[in-house]
């Protein structure tokens, strides 16, 4: 389902930037929906990873439990993975993941980390506003937006590159600005 939502994520995005006619609070909507997406995507990529992950020797059972969002208990002297959730941060999972298996991966200087923190921030004030009216500019949007579908494109390449040791698939890093 990740490469769905990041083709509705880019297909809102696209039609905010190009209907010309189109009002601001629509624009604004449109963008809305478009980063709404776009975590949407990258949560659903990194769950997927998690599943895969699930089942190699690469990754120890505490390692399991933080991408699965589960609890590591205490049963009869020794550690399992519980049923019982225990949620992490989205970025603190991708972090983990390029840590792990991006070795040559960068954070403070590649652009795509920064623009995709940006973006979760921008999703996240979005999700917890106390504000009425959306004040965000369209131009601010723009660019948040079209650098933030680039940044997850990017961030999931480089995860498939590590893992799978092969890109994501064409049609999928072909969506961004």
């Amino acid at each position: 389902m990740y490469d769905e939502y990041l083709k509705d994520s880019y297909d809102f995005a696209t039609h905010a930037i190009s209907i010309k006619n189109l009002d601001e609070k629509s624009k604004q909507r449109y963008f809305r929906v478009s980063i709404f997406c776009g975590m949407a995507a990258i949560e659903a990529f990194v769950n997927n990873i998690a599943d895969i992950l699930l089942y190699s020797k690469t990754m120890c059972d505490i390692e399991k439990a933080f991408l699965l969002d589960k609890k590591m208990i205490l049963k009869n002297d020794k550690f399992i993975i519980s049923k019982q959730n225990e949620f992490h941060r989205i970025e603190h999972k991708i972090r983990f993941l390029l840590s792990k298996y991006v070795k040559d991966f960068d954070f403070s200087s590649r652009k795509c980390w920064s623009d995709f923190i940006t973006f979760k921030r921008k999703r996240d004030t979005l999700m917890h506003s106390r504000l009425e009216e959306d004040e965000t500019e369209i131009a601010e949007y723009e660019s948040i937006v079209k650098n933030g579908i680039t940044s997850i494109n990017e961030i999931m390449n480089y995860l498939c590159l590590g893992i799978k040791s092969k890109e994501l698939r064409k049609q999928i890093r072909d969506l961004k600005f």
